[in-house]
């Protein structure tokens, strides 16, 4: 339903502190753009630090040493699983292979040949998605048989830059590199920000090409966009290049504090808030969460319901 203010942020989960910082911000100077998205204040600053940190990033290798990408933390509560194998899927990844199995079955029974197009952002190395690609190809060759396609989106890293293992202690382990080196042909590592995504194209093993905008079936994201200047933009500029059946699993929350004045981080956290409502705008519709939920989930009318 259309606000019938859209420069009003609708607050509606029980107030923090925080919240209420956010919603005084919005209310007072937000602005909406061509898209009918509203945004938080000072967008051309925003727009020119994002310039800026990407101009930076691609400058030089990106080496973040946490950015592993492994998701074994569940999608809520934390009973975590402990993995037995390298390959054994676990928390949040069993969660993805199930989305990714009934987008499957939605599109068999629909007679849409189309691949499902599942998506980390910002996902640097991503064991998990990794993982989950092994166990498609295994299961079903769904992978090679272009059924299939895991993509990974960095601003500048690839893999074959910084597989190495020499025992520090934030390096890959022996599993997780074998589990890089046996899995990487299996996925697209692509460069990309949000607002590139609609240029970019999958050349599937089967030989067809497929542009990613308007066909990406599932987005995952875990503390990728908490960096982010203007995800008030960026939220839904992802979304807009989702499927009928697209579910966008967001992970980050808040904005990761930068070394900049607590107004700037007042307003980047706005820009969250904002981008969140904006992706609604989108089609999408935002599903309740508890208060042991590790992510804010989106769907679009057609998407399957998340278990697990």
């Amino acid at each position: 339903m259309a606000e019938s203010n859209p420069s009003v942020v609708q607050v509606t989960k029980k107030d923090s502190l925080f919240q209420r910082v956010v919603h005084s911000l919005s209310h007072r100077e937000s602005q909406t753009n061509s898209n009918g998205w509203t945004l938080a204040p000072e967008i051309k600053k925003r727009q020119a630090q994002a310039d800026k940190y990407k101009l930076e990033t691609r400058s030089h290798p990106e080496n973040w040493k946490l950015g592993f990408g492994n998701y074994e933390i569940p999608v809520v509560g934390w009973n975590l699983e402990k993995r037995e194998t390298p390959e054994q899927l676990v928390g949040t990844e069993k969660t993805l292979m199930n989305l990714i199995e009934k987008v499957l079955e939605i599109k068999e029974q629909a007679k849409d040949e189309s691949p499902v197009i599942a998506l980390d952002f910002g996902g640097m190395y991503s064991l998990s998605f990794l993982r989950i690609a092994n166990q498609l190809e295994k299961k079903g060759n769904y992978i090679s048989d272009g059924k299939v396609a895991v993509v990974i989106s960095n601003l500048q890293f690839k893999p074959d830059e910084l597989v190495v293992s020499d025992g520090g202690e934030w390096d890959l382990s022996q599993d997780e590199l074998k589990i890089v080196n046996e899995n990487k042909t299996l996925v697209h590592y692509i460069q990309s920000d949000a607002g590139e995504l609609a240029d970019k194209h999958l050349l599937l093993p089967n030989g067809k090409d497929v542009p990613l905008n308007g066909n990406i079936d599932i987005v995952h994201e875990s503390n990728a966009l908490m960096h982010g200047f203007q995800n008030d933009i960026d939220l839904p500029t992802i979304a807009k290049n989702m499927s009928k059946y697209g579910v966008f699993m967001l992970g980050s929350q808040r904005s990761h504090p930068k070394i900049e004045s607590d107004a700037d981080s007042k307003i980047r956290d706005t820009a969250m808030e904002l981008g969140k409502q904006n992706v609604v705008k989108v089609g999408f519709s935002l599903e309740e969460r508890g208060k042991d939920d590790h992510y804010e989930i989106f769907r679009r009318h057609d998407s399957p319901k998340i278990t697990g």
